[in-house]
């Protein structure tokens, strides 16, 4: 049995009242988010983070254990003064804020929906303080946030919510109507986000991620050839030639790679 002393519920993000769905849902989240292959200069501690929330997650997700770390954990907790109770809203409040912050934001009022989305993260105390809506209405606020954080300029926030939505469509179809978009949002935002990246690592944190939305031959040379290009702001030449020649693999007849070429080159010379 796992020691009653690490509280799962904090490492997970959720209520104690949390359903399995919920559970299920923010367990992906943070097992995304702390993947080891999306953190290459810090694995050893990512891995850490990835284990302590799967071990979290394997506690919660089977009822039989849940019940018995909570008993345990109150057990723990009356002895040792641990003060286990955040200052959440009560459900039914966070549904109704939540609904709230759709209706707004279906109304094109960007700038109030996100004034109550901020308030309600940081009263409730949740990473995703929305988790009591319903599957659809979760769906279509996580959407239409990350419009909203778009039309602010506001790139990775709005990723935030996309990649909320896909990694949801991706695991089990609902609403097949915002995927195509998604997939187009998340792969422009990720190529501007890459073109930005102020170092490697990040850049291929992006370049990674652009790679889980696009299979064909097409859309990897796409892929291959923002990262020469973000490569190439950076210095590293060697590294911009090695992807710059897959992207030319993947499609020989890809635009803009002559150019891209050409500058390697005198870039090379000059060296």
């Amino acid at each position: 049995m796992n020691s009653p002393q690490v509280d799962y519920y904090r490492i997970l993000e959720i209520q104690w009242t949390a359903t399995v769905d919920e559970i299920r849902r923010s367990y992906r989240r943070l097992a995304k988010k702390y993947h080891p292959d999306l953190h290459p200069a810090k694995q050893d501690w990512a891995q850490g983070q990835f284990l302590v929330v799967s071990e979290a997650y394997n506690t919660l997700s089977n009822p039989r254990m849940r019940d018995e770390y909570d008993v345990r954990y109150r057990l723990f907790s009356r002895h040792r003064s641990v003060n286990r109770a955040p200052n959440w809203p009560w459900p039914d409040e966070l549904t109704k804020i939540g609904k709230a912050i759709l209706e707004q934001l279906v109304g094109n009022n960007n700038p109030e929906g996100i004034r109550l989305y901020e308030a309600l993260k940081s009263r409730s105390e949740l990473v995703d303080p929305l988790a009591r809506l319903n599957t659809r209405d979760y769906l279509d606020c996580k959407f239409l946030l990350g419009e909203a954080y778009e039309s602010l300029g506001d790139v990775s926030r709005a990723l935030e919510f996309y990649e909320a939505v896909y990694e949801e469509e991706c695991e089990e179809p609902r609403a097949r109507c915002y995927f195509d978009v998604i997939i187009e949002r998340l792969g422009e935002s990720y190529f501007k986000c890459l073109l930005k990246a102020p170092d490697i690592d990040t850049a291929l944190v992006f370049y990674h991620k652009a790679l889980r939305l696009e299979t064909t031959n097409g859309g990897r040379a796409q892929i291959h050839k923002k990262m020469a290009e973000a490569l190439l702001k950076l210095g590293e030449t060697d590294a911009a030639a090695e992807f710059l020649r897959q992207a030319f693999e993947a499609n020989p007849k890809l635009k803009g790679v002559k150019k891209l070429y050409e500058k390697l080159f005198s870039i090379n010379g000059e060296s």
